[in-house]
Order: structure tokens, then sequence, then C-alpha cells
């Protein structure tokens, strides 16, 4: 019988994926050599005395061909660590460039598969200890484990030293105190302890960790130093009562646990994990040792007069008594058992079981607090478990067909601070830039808020800078296919970029009164797809300034000139001539010129106002007006080939759009939206022109398509727009529901046919990856906000994959209970980064850089891609909450919530939300989302990642189902099928695609896409596959509703069969993604029994691929 560690209590190094041939046994009283020692992590209050085996654990012994290159120091045979060379940069311990560090600082690496603890060489005053730790300088006053400070022994209570520092906890019994220091006395060679007084902290670590509040005899106030932490301790709560100092309560999760005790009783111990209520209870004196534990949001009571264990998981109950073992496993089962029984419930039905008799299977070890055995061992075999992979599977997934009259309904008004604390992003910006709300991090306009303010931003199809030093004005550009500059070709003949030359500004808005050291720059109203700029010569002037108002798609340049400015206009080339030209509108109202550049651009100026007397003129190689002209609007437009078509600019002429906000509703499938430009001013027609994208023309209504003008220009990256005489763009479309939890391809059924063979295999994989691993510290290992949610979710497909399809409810619980575990640690913002509310900007990031350095957790504290990196946790917390509704849990009712801030900080569909922008990252207008987040950039806003921008849409659309929130899931599909369009026009690059330049498109891919430019590149390297991949992952059910099987055929074909790949996780994500156009080589590729870990990425699971690729290989 093989056991499987999923999960542990606090007294074994359950928190380190350790070998699993480690030995651990409790640390005696005895003054032991401080080399045999290592500390257990996961609970400070235990230590533990390791003992190795190099022949069988190979910790001391490492081949010279197994040690990775540049990393060749191992510990000797009298170790019981390996000597690892560290060094400090900026705050940051490196070890190794060969080495997986586990946790804030390194205890342990992979090698080879294989984990070991490691010793290493810290210069600092101030440390995170690692098992062995050799410190130079100053004796540390606080030490941190898992994430929380906690006092060691003063340092002028410790002589000559330390040179070996050692944190174990006091001997039993003597309460929850600061630890002590055990430490060598280098004068005398002798080892010593010092033991700080006061009562401290007690921190239960356990799978969960989280604080629990302790109240021992007569209840101890909880502090460690100056840290208080009383306020942390609102739900979670644990009592002991009794004196005798054995009595243990225990709480991993928002549960509640109890612990009483009387007459000299021992060891009496409750734990409750997820939710939970455990309680434990006696009266007799003869009581000794017995144990509850709670598993999600069950009951579990122990009533005995001699060593009782009961274990409930998922929403069971288990009621023992008299030197029994009773656990459920599943939904509503209930296990009673009596008389030195084993009896167990295994199945998801109100079934009950009670035997008498001994059982054949001993249960676990529940003895308890000596720290002998508190491991709990879930194990697998068909005498246990009700699992049997004897059997077809077939799924069905059930599309959710919601009518929703609001699309952009509010999610909520709840203050985020009520979740994470307030703070506010160290990013200083210029003194123009006026916060009238939250300010948009992730807009087309962000150049205009940072730095110098002087980098371009494209509305499309034009540009627009502050000339702040030259012309001082702002100027407008327009960037003809004819200006395109090609980057080098690759080796199939492609180029391998293109961008366009900036700061060539055909046309600069100014005035007389602007001039050197009097132009001054004001950005204000910023919303989602618009902003108003004014220059002014004395600061922000109500009353004398040019007013800009830049809105995605307008047709005109436009400039409103308020108070005593006198418009000049000049140009970045020179003006070969100015020709007045007769408009059907009185001259009083409105004239127009045509103006000639040396460049060969023309272009066509409308002038409307109060125009009596006022004239344009050359002077000086500049344009000039007669007079100021208060009110006056200047309108600028590259001219039409064909003549006739002025009219629609004339017509149009006066009326300048100022804003633009989207509306939607659903019907099942089918979806009415637009996106409706608010304007000012006057025309003949009352409208303004909207030039509108390729993507758009694909599913614009009748009434629209029929307002096209003829007029067509070209955009830099997004091919030829078409000019529209309209204040609304309509679009119906129709979205494909059938994107939900289960492995899908677009275009067929929903149902999933799994044979016996593929159910054993999957399961057997999601065993093995699971063995011995501890999936919460494996998560919170991660280095990165990326990286966490990248894991956290692969644990979260496992998790979906052994409930509904291979069907072991049991495995999947426990893992459901682990998932659970970490979102109780996020929610308790104790995450290895704190996250914030960001007051500045209103959004929730992580404090990585709150230091100042941008570059720290790939910049996500200045909103670098929250969508790519947030839409993994969404998933994950969708498919936790689908779980525990079918567990008949309240998961989902207590953590709402604050989940829902991270979708309000990424999608906030209202304006009525103060708290956060208005979709921070989904552009309505381009149709994706924008990375870049507050870094001044030349060549404007990027997308580096499409999949990861659609797979936050999959993952609101789920949590959103999850929820109940009809809005937000309709929502969610409707944001998947305009990324369909849009990526599939301008990042993905088929055969048939007629937008993209044609000597770019054989790239297949955009790489990095950004307003200016198009690099076959990424940011972190130039492999084909990093190229390819960052566009694929992850792969998931909503995969090939953007990536069409036409299209990865075509990828693979062209491009990735030929390529060179090592051996990495790009592979795997390569071969998954062939599995939307040919399943069964992809399933081959993953079931082979040659198949290769190291072809998994850190955030995808061998069992996910194989259920995936299995589910659509028929297809």
């Amino acid at each position: 019988m093989r056991a499987v560690k999923l999960y542990g209590p606090a007294v074994a190094l359950a928190m380190l994926p350790v070998a699993s041939s480690l030995a651990i046994r409790k640390l005696s009283a005895d003054n032991e050599s401080i080399s045999d020692v290592a500390v257990d992590m996961a609970n400070p209050m235990y230590a533990t005395k390791a003992s190795f085996d190099p022949a069988e654990t190979q910790l001391n012994h490492i081949p010279e061909s197994e040690i990775p290159f540049d990393f060749k120091s191992v510990g000797s045979e009298d170790q019981d660590c390996l000597t690892v060379p560290a060094y400090r940069q900026d705050s940051t311990f490196t070890v190794g460039p060969e080495s997986i560090a586990f946790g804030e600082h390194p205890k342990i690496v992979e090698r080879n598969g294989k984990y070991v603890p490691v010793c290493v060489t810290i210069v600092s005053d101030s440390i995170v200890l690692g098992p062995v730790s050799t410190v130079s300088g100053d004796h540390p006053r606080l030490v941190q484990r898992d994430g929380l400070p906690t006092r060691t022994a003063n340092s002028d209570e410790v002589q000559n030293g330390p040179k070996i520092l050692k944190t174990v906890p006091l001997s039993e019994g003597e309460g929850p105190t600061h630890l002590s220091t055990i430490y060598y006395d280098t004068a005398s060679k002798t080892r010593n302890e010092v033991k700080p007084s006061a009562t401290s902290i007690k921190k239960f670590a356990g799978p969960n960790p989280m604080i629990a509040k302790a109240e021992i005899t007569g209840g101890s106030t909880i502090k460690i130093g100056d840290y208080d932490f009383n306020a942390l301790f609102e739900t979670p709560q644990a009592k002991a009562e009794n004196a005798e100092p054995t009595v243990q309560a225990t709480v991993n999760g928002n549960g509640h646990a109890e612990a009483n005790a009387a007459n000299g009783n021992k060891r009496v111990s409750t734990r409750a994990v997820g939710g939970a209520a455990a309680t434990t209870s006696s009266t007799s004196a003869p009581s000794t040792s017995y144990y509850a534990t709670v598993y999600g949001g069950a009951t579990a009571k122990a009533n005995s007069s001699s060593q009782t264990y009961a274990s409930s998981y998922p929403n069971g109950q288990a009621n023992v008594s008299s030197s029994t073992y009773a656990s459920v496993y599943g939904s509503n089962g209930v296990s009673n058992s009596s008389e030195s029984t084993y009896a167990s419930v295994y199945d998801s039905a109100s079934n009950t079981v009670s035997a008498n008799g001994n059982e054949v299977s001993d249960p676990p070890n529940p003895s308890g607090l000596d720290g002998s055995d508190l491991t709990e061992y879930i194990t697998f075999s068909s005498a246990e478990s009700s699992f049997s992979a004897n059997r077809t599977v077939i799924l069905d997934s059930k599309p959710t067909c919601n009518t929703v009259g609001n699309l952009f309904s509010g999610i909520s008004s709840r203050d985020p601070s009520a979740f994470f604390k307030e703070d506010s992003l160290p990013l200083n910006l210029p003194r123009g830039v006026m916060k009238d709300s939250s300010i948009h991090t992730n807009k087309f306009y962000n150049n205009l808020i940072l730095g110098e303010q002087t980098n371009m931003v494209w509305t499309y199809p034009y540009g627009f800078y502050w000339d702040k030093s030259s012309k001082h004005g702002f100027a407008v550009q327009y960037s003809s296919p004819s200006s395109r500059i090609n980057g080098k070709k690759n080796s199939n003949g492609a180029v391998s970029s293109f961008t366009y030359p900036t700061h060539k500004g055909d046309l600069v808005f100014s005035a007389s009164e602007l001039r050197q050291n009097q132009s001054y720059l004001t950005v204000k109203d910023m919303e989602a797809m618009s902003v108003a700029v004014q220059l002014s010569p004395e600061g922000y002037n109500k009353t004398n300034n040019i007013e800009f108002p830049l809105v995605e798609g307008m047709g005109f340049a436009t400039a409103i000139y308020h108070g005593n400015m006198t418009l000049r206009l000049s140009s970045e080339f020179t003006i070969t001539s100015l020709v007045q030209e007769n408009v059907t509108a009185r001259s009083t109202e409105m004239q127009k010129y045509r103006i000639n550049l040396s460049s060969g651009a023309q272009w066509i100026i409308f002038l409307s106002g109060k125009l009596s007397g006022f004239q344009l003129s050359m002077y000086n190689g500049n344009i000039v007006a007669s007079r100021p002209a208060d009110g006056l609007v200047v309108q600028a437009a590259v001219a039409p080939k064909e003549r006739r078509l002025d009219a629609y600019y004339q017509l149009s002429a006066g009326s300048y759009v100022t804003g633009a906000d989207v509306k939607g509703s659903i019907a099942c499938r089918d979806v009415q939206y637009s996106i409706s430009y608010t304007t000012a001013g006057s025309s003949h027609a009352n409208v303004p022109i909207i030039f509108a994208l390729p993507h758009h023309l694909e599913n614009l209504s009748q009434s629209t398509a029929k307002r096209y003008t003829g007029i067509n220009l070209w955009s830099t990256t997004k091919g030829e727009m078409r000019g529209l005489l309209t204040n609304v763009l309509s679009f119906t479309d129709t979205v494909d529901i059938n994107v939900q939890f289960y492995p899908y391809l677009s275009g067929t059924g929903t149902s999933l046919s799994y044979s016996p063979e593929q159910i054993k295999q999957i399961r057997d994989v999601a065993v093995a990856e699971l063995e011995d691993i501890d999936v919460v510290a494996t998560i919170l290992s991660m280095e990165s906000t990326y990286y966490i949610g990248k894991v956290l979710d692969k644990y979260a497909y496992m998790l979906l994959v052994l409930k509904d399809i291979v069907q072991d409810h049991k495995l999947a619980d426990s893992l459901l209970v682990q998932l659970q575990s970490y979102f109780a640690v996020f929610a308790s913002n104790e995450m290895p980064t704190e996250f914030m509310y960001d007051t500045k900007f209103g959004g929730i990031t992580p404090t990585a850089n709150n230091g100042g350095d941008t570059s720290e957790d790939f910049g996500t504290g200045y909103y670098n891609n929250h969508h790519a990196y947030y839409g993994y946790y969404l998933h994950a917390a969708a498919v936790v909450g689908y779980v525990d509704n079918q567990n008949n849990g309240d998961w989902v009712g207590k953590n709402k919530n604050w989940i829902n801030t991270l979708v309000r900080d990424v999608a906030n569909p209202s304006t009525a939300d103060s708290f956060f922008p208005q979709f921070r990252y989904f552009d309505w207008f381009h149709g994706h989302s924008y990375g870049r987040g507050l870094f001044e950039s030349a060549n404007g806003k990027d997308e580096q990642s499409s999949s990861e921008d659609y797979n936050f849409s999959y993952g609101m659309k789920l949590w959103g189902k999850v929820i109940g929130d009809k809005a937000m899931e309709a929502r969610g599909d409707l944001m998947l099928k305009i990324q369909s369009r849009s990526i599939n026009s301008y990042i993905l690059l088929s055969d048939d695609n007629r937008v993209e330049p044609a000597d770019y498109i054989p790239n297949k891919v955009a790489g990095i896409y950004s307003d200016n430019e198009i690099e076959y590149n990424t940011y972190f390297g130039s492999n084909v596959s990093y190229i390819h991949g960052i566009h694929m992952l992850p792969i998931t059910p909503a995969s090939s509703s953007v990536r069409s099987a036409k299209f990865v055929e075509e990828e693979w074909t062209q491009i990735l069969s030929k390529a060179n790949t090592d051996s990495s996780g790009w592979n795997g994500i390569m071969a998954l993604n062939q599995a939307i156009y040919d399943g069964k080589t992809s399933y081959d590729f993953f079931a082979s029994k040659n198949f290769k870990r190291t072809n998994l990425d850190r955030g995808q699971s061998r069992t996910w691929a194989l259920a995936f690729a299995g589910g659509v290989s028929r297809f």
C-alpha cells in the first residue's frame, strides 16, 4: 500500500518539500551538538533532529555529473546540509544559478528532482533563518518565520557571538514564549542557551500558516516586541482550558477549535482546517490522547476515555468513542464507530457506516503532541477507496444561458480597504496631472502623465505628442505605410519587426502666447477611452488655454482655443502652401484651408466659431491667426485622395468627440453592444467622423455600417481603418456559451468521454504529481505574484480533473482543502509579498515595488500585467468555489467580496465604482488589453501575452458563474468573443490575414505588439518557443475560441515543427497547444512512458495536459 502525504500538522516538516527518506525525531532537552539540529520552519514551537542516510538520500554524495553547471559546492559527509554560496544584491539573496530556492530565504533547493537543505552564508544583521545560518555582525533581535517577526534573546544576553545561530523552542510545558537562542561561545567552546522572558506568540503554522488566538491558563497577551497581533484574531479562534500545558487548541482557516479537559487529562488536541468546527471534551481522569480533525465545512467530535481519533473530510460527520478511529470522505457522510473499531465513509451520499470489531487496516497514529507522528496519510488502494478506474467517464458541460439588460452594471461598492491595507505607490506624477477620480494606469495616453510627458500617444488613426521645448505646442502626425521602417529579415524571409518614426508632427497646434518656459501641460478627465489635455502659458488656467480632447477613433485632431489665445500652426516639415477654400456655411461661422507639406502630405483644416474679421496667413514659416477668438474650434484631418470626400468632413466639422462609453445587453448567445461617443459643438450633421478598426467591421450593425463615408486611413499597427459619419459604433454578435470548466474545442460538442485506461493513467499521474508535495508551501515558495498565480492555478486544474473527470473525490477533497488554505493566506494578507489598496491609482497591488525598485515582482506594483497575473487567481478561485459548491460548502460566500476586488482592479465595468478606474486593462475600442503599466514607452502601450489576456476573461466568466453574477459571466463571454476577433486580426497571423503587412505574416505571431511597433521577440528572450509560447499559455477550454485549429496547424507546420527546442517547459506548452488540431498526437506526447517532467512549465501539470488532450482527441 502506497501512502501519499497530502497534508500534515505543524509538528512535522510538512511545510517543507523535503525528501521522503528524511528521518525526523523530536529534539531532546539535553545538550546535543548544534550541527545535529535542523529547525522545523513550519512551526517555530518545535525543532527536529535530522538524520540522513547518504546511501539512500544522496544528500551528501551528489555525483559530479548531477551537479548543475556553475553550482559545484556540496556539503561534506559530516554536514547535514549543503553549503551554498550566497550573496546579497538589492536585498535579494541569490543562491546558485541552477537552484530553485523555496521560501523567502533559501531553506531547501531542488537538484535534479531531489530536495536538499542548504547552509547559507549571509552578511546581515537581520536575517530569515535557514536550517543552518552562519552570521557575521550583530546578533539579530528579530528573525522571520513564515512572514512574521519572532524575537530571539536580546543581543546583550549573548556573549561573544553568535558564530552559529540556531533558534529552537523552549522545553515542552513552558508555554508559548519567545524562541531561545542556542549558540557556541567561541571563547569557551561551550554550548549555551539563552532563554528570553515574557509571554509572546504562539504560531500555529500547520498546513495553513494562519494565526490563532490562544487563551492558555488565564489568557496571555500576544505580542512580539512592539508588534501587536491581537487585531488579526477577529475570526479564527482557539481556546485551551485547563492548567495542563499539553492541552492544545489550533485553528487553520476560518474555523473554531476548542479543547476542554480536566482532572489531569493529557494531550487533548483539537484542530480545525478550513471553515470548520472541531471539538474535543472529556471529564474523566483516565482520558489520554484524543484528537479531532476537521477538513472543510464539517464537524468531528471525539468523546472518549482513551485514545480517540476522529477525522472528518468535507461536509461529513465523524463521531468516535472508546479507542476508535473514524473518518468521513465526501459530502454529507456520517461515520459512527465504537469498541475499538475503524470505520470510513468514501462517497458523496448520505450514507452511514457503522463498524464493530477490528478493521484490517490500521489507522494513522494520532498520538500527537509529543511529535511522534501526526501526519495524516491519505492512502490509495482498492481496499480503502471507492475509486475505481475500470469505467468509462462521460461528461457534458452545462452552458449558462443568461439574459442581462445591462452588461456593465457594477460589481460591488465595497471599500477595498476592508480587505487590504491602504497605502500609496511611491510614484510622483507631474504637477499638471489632475486626479479627478482613480487614475488609469494602462491606457493609450499614459505617456502624457509620466516622466517628461513628451512621448507619443496614439488615438488611431493619428498620433500625438507634446512638443515641449521646440514649437511649444501639441502635435499631430499621421503615419502612412510608406513611412514604415522594417527590421532585418528572419530566416523564413519575414521581416523581424516594423515601426514608424515618432515626433514627426505634421501639424503643431500652439499659440503666440506659448513660448519657452511658458508652456504648461494639464492632463484631466482620464477615462477608459479618452483624456483631455490643455496647454496654457501660466500653469493650469481655466481662462486662457488650448484644449485637446483625445478619444480613440476620432476622425479629427481638434483644438479648442479659450480666452486670449492666438492660433499658431507649425510643422516638423516645411509648410509649402496654405490655401483657403470655399465652404457652404457662412464664412463668419466656418472656414476651410488646405495645407501642403514638404513631406508630400496634405491636410485640410476647418475653423468653427465667431470668425468675423478672422483670417489665417503665413508668417516666418508658420500659420498664424489675425486675432484671438475665444471658443475657436480648429479641426485637422489628412486630406482624402478624392476631394469629393471632403464633404463628409465638412458635414461633421464643428462637432468633436470628448469621450466614449460602452453599453450592452445579452439574451443567451445573442449580444448587442456599442461604443457611444460623447460630442460637443455643432455641425451640419451633428455627428462626428469616427474611424473603425478592421476587427470592428466583422460585426458592425447594419445601421452603423451604412454610415461609411468612403474615407480610409491607415493605423500604425492595426491595418486600414474606415471613416464612419456616426456618434456610435454598434455591434451585434454571438458568443460561445459552451466555453465552461471542461476541456473544449470551439465548434465541437460539449460532451467528453474518457476510457478506463485514460482515467487510470490520469489518476496515476495526479497521484505522482502530488506525492510528498505541500501545496500551500509550494505555491507560496514562488518568487513573484505571477508565478504564485500560475502554480496556484496548476493545482486548481488538477482539482477539477480529480473531482469531475477522474472522480476520485477523496483525493480531490483533500486537494480542495489545501487550495482553500492558500486562499486563506491571501485573504489574511500573509502572502510572501503583502498586498495593498493603492489610494493613488485605485488598485490592488503587491507592495514589492514600494521601496522604489520598479523591476521587483515584474513591476506588478506599477500595474504591469495585472490582467495576465490575476487571471490565474480568478480561475483558481472559480474552480475552488465550483468544487466547494458541489460539497455544499460556503467558501464562495465567505470569499466572494475580497476576490471581487481583483476583478474590479482589472475590469471594473462601472464608473459608479469610485474605488477603481473603469476597465483598467481591457480596451473596448482595440478589443484587447494593454499590459504595460506606469512606465514610459517610445512606442506606446503594448500587449505581450494575448493568451494570458483572454485567460483573464475566461477566469472572470467562470468566477461570475460560480458567484451567480450573470452580468460578469456574460461580460466574460463577450470579452472572449471580441478578443478572438481582435487577436486574430493583429497578433495571431493566419495565412489569409489581410490586416498586417504581407512581409510580416510568415512570422505567424506578432511577438511584442505595441501601438507603434510590432516586433518578433519577447521581453525575456528571442527563442522561437518563447515568442510563440507566450501567446499560447495557458492552454485552457477557452484557448480554441481564439486560437483556431486552422491557425494552430499553420503555426506548427510552418514554424514550430522546424524550430530547435530544448528540454524545457515550453515543450509541454506547445505540445498541449497542438491538441487544438491534433489531440491524439498531443495526448501520446504526455502519455509516453518516456515523458520528462522537465517538459512541463511550472504552471502546467501533466494531469491537466492528459485530461485536456484526452478529452478533445476524439474530435
